[in-house]
């Protein structure tokens, strides 16, 4: 089974994201939060149980109708046997989290 580890910068967007709809919505911040936590847990026990990303080489887990995590499984390098995941920002570029 592969370990889970986000990286700080895809920690800081779930954050940015979490605490912008805070704003609005504390409950609905809180479950978006869990729902990203949730899929992310899952990712070692199932890595190629999600659909093949849009990207060359990555897979998308869907967590929410709004919110996907981006990932690669079993790269070459120093990564080798964990997945990479990739968390939207609020601007829509991707940061990367390391599933892993």
């Amino acid at each position: 089974m592969l370990p889970v580890v986000w990286r700080e910068n895809a920690a800081q967007a779930l954050d940015e994201i979490v605490d912008y709809i805070s704003q609005f919505d504390e409950g609905a911040a809180d479950r978006l939060e869990a729902q990203a936590l949730d899929c992310s847990r899952n990712l070692p026990h199932f890595p190629h149980a999600y659909r093949a990303g849009r990207v060359e080489g990555t897979r998308e887990a869907v967590f929410h109708p709004n919110y996907i995590l981006v990932y690669r499984v079993g790269e070459s390098d120093d990564r080798n046997n964990q997945c990479h995941a990739y968390a939207p920002t609020l601007s829509g570029r991707l940061a990367e989290v390391l599933a892993g």
